[in-house]
């Protein structure tokens, strides 16, 4: 849990954020279980996972390039970033100038701490 403040509270009832929620008997766990189980292109989502440090996210003609931390270059179509903030702002700069990001989701790195919440939502044109 999080602390709750006053002005929390007012955001969650005027968004109507508690509205319409979805009880996952499993817990949050199972839904990074059953995304990670789905196959794409012949394996699992968990085997397309890259589990080295990435020093920098550049787009691509056709993609996304990942260049590791041991200077190593990786190819991908998608990106999903498990960072923490300052390591998306600081150390991958997903929020500076030149970005590969657009202006709007670079604003949604830079305020995220505004989020009084370990989950952060984003919705996304259409399923991965």
């Amino acid at each position: 849990m999080y602390p709750v403040a006053f002005l929390e509270i007012v955001r969650l009832i005027v968004d109507e954020l508690e509205t319409n929620q979805l009880f996952i008997p499993g817990g949050i766990e199972s839904l990074a279980r059953a995304f990670s189980a789905q196959v794409f292109n012949g394996q699992t989502i968990a085997q397309w996972v890259v589990t080295r440090a990435v020093a920098k996210v550049a787009r691509a003609s056709d993609g996304v390039m990942l260049t590791l931390g041991d200077e190593s270059e990786t190819f991908v179509d998608r990106v999903i970033v498990t960072a923490s903030t300052r390591a998306m702002q600081i150390d991958m700069a997903l929020s500076a100038p030149g970005s590969v990001l657009t202006a709007q989701q670079c604003s949604a790195i830079d305020d995220v701490h505004l989020t009084s919440s370990s989950k952060v939502f984003v919705m996304t044109e259409r399923k991965f």
